[in-house]
């Protein structure tokens, strides 16, 4: 009896084995990044991106910055995603979208982007923006998220990126 309990243990180990182990990507094969991953690319130096948020600190500038999205599904697209941001601007709202760059065998580059999304106005609270898919992707693209945050209100503070998040489809 317990050689039988301890084969079928075994057979039930194995065949449940590349389940448990399995390092492929599932159909929504989604990441959440924090604000502070995103890096400066043009616009206001007067920023922070510490305590997991990116922060536009100018009171004259707005900020644009590029947030990088790991590519892990190959030969695939990229379904789309979100931004979660605080938009304490009066006068703009934040723009971004989300984009892939190509390379071709030429070596020229091919864009493919999301669209723009803007931020729903002024407020204290979080807004989650949500990005469309692109089905023009290949398997040597690129995924970013550019944004350009509105800069700082004297009465209401900075406005910042708190996360973002991007899913392929597998």
């Amino acid at each position: 009896m317990k050689k039988l309990i301890t084969k079928s243990l075994l057979a039930s180990m194995v065949v449940a084995s590349p389940l448990l182990f399995s390092l492929d990507a599932s159909a929504g094969d989604g990441k959440i990044y924090s604000g502070a991953d995103c890096e400066r690319h043009s616009g206001s130096t007067s920023y922070d991106h510490s305590s997991g948020i990116f922060r536009n600190n100018s009171t004259t500038q707005n900020l644009t910055v590029v947030c990088p999205v790991t590519k892990d599904v190959f030969a695939h697209n990229l379904n789309g995603g979100w931004i979660k941001l605080v938009d304490k601007s009066t006068t703009e709202n934040f723009t971004c979208s989300m984009k892939s760059k190509h390379r071709n065998a030429n070596g020229s580059w091919t864009n493919y982007w999301s669209g723009n999304m803007y931020s729903s106005g002024f407020g204290t609270h979080t807004q989650k923006k949500s990005f469309n898919g692109m089905g023009h992707v290949s398997s040597n693209s690129h995924y970013y998220v550019t944004c350009t945050i509105p800069k700082k209100n004297a009465t209401n503070g900075s406005s910042y990126i708190v996360s973002y998040s991007a899913t392929e489809n597998s």
